[in-house]
């Protein structure tokens, strides 16, 4: 059984490549001195908000553990259990949002989108009538599911943005579809003669909590707004529900877990 776990075994990975992405600029450095002697040579940080381009929407890398609901459909059986066990495999994905709207006080307004990828791979058993336990066969079966969804999301910056403090906490929620195809031997498998693809749709929510990496490096971050238009850099954690099963008459693709990951407002 070749799936595997992945779950971040520290949250200073994300700080690490958060940091990273607001230090690394190319030209942070040779902007950073111009900007300062020019708007505000004494005090060049008592207002950064006077430094940031404008903004408009948010880019995620995100990644975590995922097992499809495959199984919710059958009441006795565990056909997903029984080829791919029950450890969860990682899913990769990405999401962009576009603030539309930003709500004094309060908030960002507006749609995003997001697409992901898991794949997972096992041996399935004989299927012997009576058996109480049976072996392992020697055909490889795998499957892979590609989870997309169209939501609403609603960052609450204000804490951020109006108190100092460096948390962004966000819901989001809307339509969810999935592609999915399950393979033996190689081959695309077959159930009562029916080959065993297609895609199911349904609905999902997110909540989740930003963390603001910008107050760890401020001048660089302004530096990084400068040369690339980039806002603000953020690590996040968040828990992703999704029941996509065609409203009951599909395979069920869905899942409730977590992902974490970067994100970059610009």
């Amino acid at each position: 059984m070749l799936a595997t776990l992945f779950i971040p075994r520290s949250p200073r990975l994300f700080i690490a490549v958060g940091s990273a992405l607001i230090s690394l600029t190319p030209l942070a450095s040779a902007h950073q001195e111009d900007s300062f002697s020019t708007h505000a040579p004494h005090d060049p940080l008592s207002d950064p908000n006077a430094y940031r381009s404008p903004q408009y929407g948010v880019f995620e890398f995100r990644m975590g553990p995922y097992i499809p609901n495959i199984d919710d459909e059958f009441s006795n059986d565990t056909p997903y259990e029984d080829v791919f066990g029950t450890k969860p495999s990682v899913t990769f994905g990405v999401e962009l949002d576009y603030q539309a709207l930003r709500i004094p006080y309060l908030g960002t307004l507006g749609p995003g989108v997001g697409w992901h990828w898991f794949y997972n791979s096992g041996v399935a058993p004989f299927d012997e009538a009576g058996e109480p336990n049976p072996k392992p066969s020697a055909h490889k079966n795998s499957i892979w599911v590609m989870p997309m969804y169209a939501v609403a999301v609603f960052r609450a910056d204000v804490l951020s943005r109006e108190l100092n403090i460096p948390l962004v906490p966000y819901v989001k929620g809307g339509f969810a579809w999935s592609l999915w195809q399950s393979q033996d031997a190689g081959k695309i498998s077959r159930v009562d003669g029916e080959k065993a693809t297609g895609w199911s749709y349904g609905l999902q929510y997110q909540l989740g909590i930003m963390f603001h990496l910008n107050p760890i490096a401020p001048q660089t971050a302004i530096g990084m707004d400068n040369a690339s238009g980039v806002n603000n850099a953020y690590i996040f954690a968040e828990w992703w529900a999704s029941k996509v099963d065609s409203f009951g008459s599909g395979i069920s693709t869905g899942a409730a877990t977590w992902v974490a990951g970067v994100a970059l407002e610009f």
